[in-house]
């Protein structure tokens, strides 16, 4: 990001991705948006520090992030089991004492955070924003969602699936909150860097849905596939070359996301609606926190590149889901397995699924961390009309 903000600052006949990007091999795969957060970063981290381990008051605001994602964590529970009458509704009890160590220690312990951490990368900003958005959704405020979501995709246009998903759903003060922000930075970008900048951006897009990564920590389909035909770098990181292009892991990894995205945006809204017992209305049953969640989880397992420190914003959506899976009576059971089970998917590191890495098929077990995403997703999609019959959403 230092690079290419340096680069975009002067006037040049190359195009900033052209020669970045495709020329000197740089990976830096973020939109021109997101430089305009490189002044900030400026601020907080000496020059000498660029490409090493954050210090100083870098590390002291990305540590606040990681703070920021765990209170909103609590807070989200705490929100759950309380609506559930699971826990004291009194905030200074034995009840909120417990659950804050339990949620501070789940949080420490959860791996793709504090990876997130310990590569100094803007991904801690975004777990951070993300738990605060789905709090807000919860307590009926989807325009600071919409605004916290907005700041999110300037940084990482991924999660413009979710505004896409509020499109859909038609929910329009979400849709103004994010809107607004969107607007306002992408008109500050293309005065500071460029329209020509922004259009080049689409090449980059392309070429990684074509190529993106073989090695192990690429928690994605196109990981996955990468892997599976022997395709690119498994145990080592390429600092300047993507997987080469291999038509099934292209046309595997494209119908994977458009299959993710689709049933999002119109495969879901059937069932829950046929799920609905009690009489109420479809947009209540589309607007709930639970489909929030299932946008962002989606928006980030349909890209190509889904790194182990992009999964830190499963942490808020497990503590969002784990009250709805204690408050279906049968079957909680399973619900609770399935939740456990993808939680220890998803915290842990397991550093034996790679001596796996040369053997085609049983290296699917490098992509356990993929897998649990996808038992998480499912079980979100399970309670999600079993919540929406029961209690409107805000």
């Amino acid at each position: 990001m230092h690079e290419a903000y340096s680069y975009a600052g002067q006037m040049h006949d190359t195009p900033l991705y052209e020669e970045i990007f495709f020329r000197r091999k740089t990976k830096f795969q973020y939109a021109p948006t997101a430089l305009l957060f490189v002044p900030l970063f400026e601020r907080l981290m000496p020059d000498h520090t660029w490409g090493r381990p954050l210090t100083g008051k870098a590390r002291y605001v990305s540590w606040g992030f990681v703070l920021m994602t765990l209170l909103f964590s609590f807070l989200i529970l705490r929100s759950g089991l309380k609506r559930k009458g699971l826990c004291a509704a009194a905030f200074l009890s034995a009840d909120t004492a417990a659950l804050l160590f339990t949620v501070t220690a789940l949080t420490i312990l959860f791996f793709p955070v504090v990876r997130s951490y310990e590569l100094g990368q803007i991904q801690t900003w975004i777990n951070g924003l993300i738990a605060a958005s789905i709090l807000f959704w919860m307590r009926g405020k989807p325009w600071a969602a919409g605004i916290l979501t907005g700041l999110v995709c300037l940084m990482k246009p991924t999660y413009g699936l979710v505004v896409l998903w509020g499109a859909v759903r038609r929910q329009g003060r979400f849709l103004a909150g994010a809107g607004a922000t969107l607007l306002t930075g992408l008109v500050l970008s293309i005065r500071l860097f460029g329209l020509e900048n922004h259009l080049d951006y689409l090449r980059v897009l392309s070429y990684l849905s074509k190529h993106g990564e073989g090695f192990f920590p690429n928690q994605s389909m196109n990981g996955l596939l990468n892997r599976l035909m022997m395709n690119g770098t498994n145990l080592e990181w390429e600092y300047h070359a993507f997987a080469p292009f291999h038509p099934a892991v292209y046309w595997g990894s494209l119908a994977s996301s458009l299959l993710l995205v689709g049933f999002l945006l119109f495969g879901q809204a059937a069932r829950t609606v046929a799920s609905i017992k009690n009489g109420a209305s479809i947009r209540n049953a589309q607007s709930t926190a639970l489909e929030f969640a299932l946008a962002i989880l989606t928006a980030t397992m349909a890209s190509p590149i889904a790194w182990e420190h992009h999964y830190g914003i499963l942490l808020p959506i497990y503590a969002l889901a784990l009250p709805y899976c204690l408050g279906q009576q049968k079957s909680d059971g399973r619900l609770l397995l399935g939740l456990g089970i993808s939680y220890l998917l998803t915290a842990n590191f397991f550093a034996a699924a790679q001596i796996t890495a040369s053997v085609p098929g049983l290296n699917l077990l490098q992509s356990y961390l993929y897998f649990g995403a996808l038992i998480l997703l499912a079980l979100l999609y399970r309670i999600l009309p079993l919540a929406a019959a029961k209690e409107p959403s805000p």
